[in-house]
């Protein structure tokens, strides 16, 4: 780790955002810590609500989520708040996820694009993902990782710190022990806000946009493995070490390779085999053989919606 990334991470801003991101971790294991965590989806929640706060508290020195943002940020939100099929749920976010594309300053139209379809459709598998795993909740855990991968992905990282901040206190929610889910509303949400501050701190490179884009993951590979692939399958989250690893490979590759290439085609090529190792790794994690019977192996489909 270098001096300077020790240097903004002993900064007032990231521990201010520590705190602020302590205090909703607390309200949101205080309410979950006696129910069941598929009744408590509100870790996407509490997460937007504490950077949007804390965000507020250091305005003079980060990038603002101005009016429309907000708006964006409230539209998505809504559309998770609503079971449709998840292709429907795609399409009814492009509203949302238009305000806050073309509200950032200093990206050219393939970017904006970029950003548009990863809220949009992103948004859409994260929340799948989120809610097909929201007992073990997989969907903090995963989303925290890829946190992570922004913060070393952009390279004005102002906001990126005070994201990285609030969710840190989060994964108490879902590790050791599993307590609260993201939620649909609060996946589509934290979506929305990764691709905002990946494409405000990316100085107007598209390759950082790509790169953070990918960071996603098994988030966004896990619906498509799940859906294209007939079989046994066990609980992705049954073992939460091994599924946090797999997605710190898939961030490592995206956040350090294909966000840092010198071109936009080798950012895209990095990016694409960043989601195939997501698609394999969601494959191994939940595929068991065709013969175990037992030891939780469920029927094929059985935890779909």
């Amino acid at each position: 780790m270098s001096s300077a990334t020790i240097e903004l991470l002993t900064s007032p801003e990231f521990l201010r955002a520590l705190i602020f991101g302590a205090i909703a971790a607390a309200m949101v294991g205080a309410v979950a810590h006696r129910r069941p965590p598929d009744r408590m989806g509100l870790v996407g929640i509490g997460l937007t609500v504490s950077f949007i706060a804390v965000s507020i508290a250091t305005q003079a020195s980060t990038p603002q989520l101005g009016g429309v943002v907000l708006v964006g940020l409230i539209a998505v939100g809504v559309v998770g708040t609503i079971q449709m099929p998840l292709a429907m749920r795609m399409a009814a976010a492009i509203p949302g996820a238009w305000l806050i594309a073309w509200s950032i300053d200093g990206l050219e139209l393939t970017a904006r694009l970029l950003i548009l379809v990863a809220i949009a459709a992103g948004g859409a598998l994260v929340a799948d993902t989120d809610h097909q795993y929201r007992t073990t909740s997989v969907g903090p855990l995963l989303i925290i990782i890829s946190v992570v991968g922004i913060f070393f992905a952009v390279p004005d990282t102002e906001s990126a710190l005070l994201l990285l901040g609030v969710s840190l206190p989060f994964l108490l929610t879902a590790w050791p022990k599993p307590i609260a889910s993201l939620g649909s509303p609060g996946a589509m949400m934290m979506t929305a806000l990764l691709m905002w501050v990946a494409a405000t701190g990316s100085a107007g490179r598209l390759a950082v946009v790509v790169g953070a884009t990918a960071t996603l993951g098994i988030l966004v590979a896990e619906p498509v493995v799940r859906r294209v692939v007939p079989g046994p399958v066990r609980t992705m989250g049954g073992d939460a070490v091994m599924v946090a690893a797999a997605q710190l490979v898939v961030v490592f590759v995206a956040s350090r390779l294909a966000a840092s290439a010198r071109s936009t085609l080798m950012a895209v090529s990095l990016a694409s085999l960043t989601l195939s190792l997501a698609a394999a790794s969601a494959y191994g994690l939940r595929y068991a053989p065709a013969s175990a019977k037992h030891d939780g192996v469920l029927p094929p489909n059985s935890l779909d919606r």
